[in-house]
């Protein structure tokens, strides 16, 4: 069962935890060993964080977290039932390792609220702009410690302004709800969607290379033309339709901001063209592939 593709990291580990400690209170050492190949060193930091508000380095964290497993299983001998991860940590930081006066829990689910409600688009329901350093981040690290690449598509959408002006902005508001349900349904599970700005989107794709990102680009590209949105045939083309520029890791740079900056210049070059098309950044040159119109 995999819980942790698609969404925040942290936050599903936390969820997972939770699960886990009511089900199967002991993992093995395999479980953790996966988990923290997957995740990398960070995890013990962010869990305990979830769990305390507190901050820890990696290092630290790992330490706390060792004690804490040696901690539960102690408790759990001595009093013969198992008190679970969450006790375990209270008592730990309570009375064991006291670096705090007051150790702050919160229920599973209104902690994932509050976490994502900070990150979420409320309009679309995809992340915010807010989640693009922190996912950003997380997939460098990844892709340099699996040797892998990942890639950007930034997405504009056509002449927004011709089609609110002609719609007005409730129309506007449902379009751009209905574009961001389209691109959460045409990504892989894994992938991460979210709204940029006002008429834009980005969408990180994990393990992915620059071949393979272009034909997503284009099913996500194919997918919103031959959508039906309404008003759509007041606008000058009688389509809604998006530009779609994008950039890979590290084929294309290794700078987190930088990645961001050539997907955007992709996409504008595109624009430029005259959009509804895939634009792809490259050193020397760039190449786009220019929309199906017939689709």
């Amino acid at each position: 069962m995999d819980l942790f593709d698609g969404d925040n990291v942290a936050l599903k580990l936390f969820v997972e935890f939770l699960a886990e400690d009511r089900k199967h209170p002991e993992w093995k050492q395999n479980d953790w060993n996966q988990m923290e190949k997957k995740f990398g060193e960070r995890m013990y930091s962010e869990i305990l964080y979830l769990m305390t508000q507190k901050e820890f380095s990696p290092s630290e964290a790992l330490e706390h977290w060792k004690r804490i497993v040696e901690h539960r299983q102690s408790v759990a001998q001595t009093l013969g039932r198992d008190i679970g991860f969450q006790t375990a940590v209270c008592d730990y930081f309570t009375n064991i390792h006291p670096v705090m006066r007051d150790v702050v829990f919160v229920e599973a689910q209104n902690l994932v609220q509050k976490e994502r409600s900070a990150l979420l688009d409320h309009l679309t329901g995809l992340y915010n702009k807010r989640f693009v350093t922190r996912a950003l981040k997380k997939e460098m690290e990844t892709a340099r410690r699996l040797d892998q690449p990942f890639s950007l598509l930034m997405f504009h959408v056509d002449h927004f302004e011709e089609y609110i002006g002609l719609n007005g902005q409730e129309s506007a508001n449902r379009a751009l709800a209905e574009v961001g349900q389209i691109l959460s349904q045409t990504a892989r599970t894994m992938d991460h969607s979210i709204r940029f700005g006002p008429d834009e989107f980005l969408v990180i794709l994990p393990r992915c290379s620059k071949d393979h990102a272009l034909q997503a680009a284009e099913r996500h590209r194919r997918n919103i033309q031959t959508y039906k949105f309404s008003g759509q045939e007041k606008t000058t083309r009688g389509l809604l339709t998006v530009t779609v520029g994008v950039a890979t890791f590290p084929t294309d740079t290794e700078k987190e901001g930088e990645l961001v900056e050539l997907a955007e210049e992709a996409a504008y070059d595109g624009l430029v063209a005259g959009g509804n098309q895939v634009v792809s950044w490259q050193w020397e040159k760039r190449t786009s592939v220019p929309a199906n119109q017939s689709a």
